[in-house]
């Protein structure tokens, strides 16, 4: 089990220094770019969610409040 484990940080090790600094920044900076998306797009469904869970309380309200004026209308 060690062992095994150990190969995999060696190929790791070894596979950083043939990738050069430049592409190393390169990944950073897409994978920076990547997390900026996620939270920009988190946040702008996150308000979508929201939203619509007001527009689905108004709407459960709405039909609430309907029913009750119908259950008033037939008396």
């Amino acid at each position: 089990m060690s062992g095994s484990s150990n190969s995999g940080i060696q190929i790791v090790e070894t596979g950083i220094p043939e990738l050069g600094s430049q592409s190393l920044l390169m990944v950073a900076a897409c994978l920076l770019m990547v997390r900026r998306c996620r939270l920009s797009c988190e946040s702008y469904y996150s308000d979508i969610f929201q939203r619509v869970r007001l527009k689905r309380r108004a709407l459960f309200v709405w039909k609430i409040l309907m029913t009750i004026r119908v259950d008033f209308q037939r008396d």
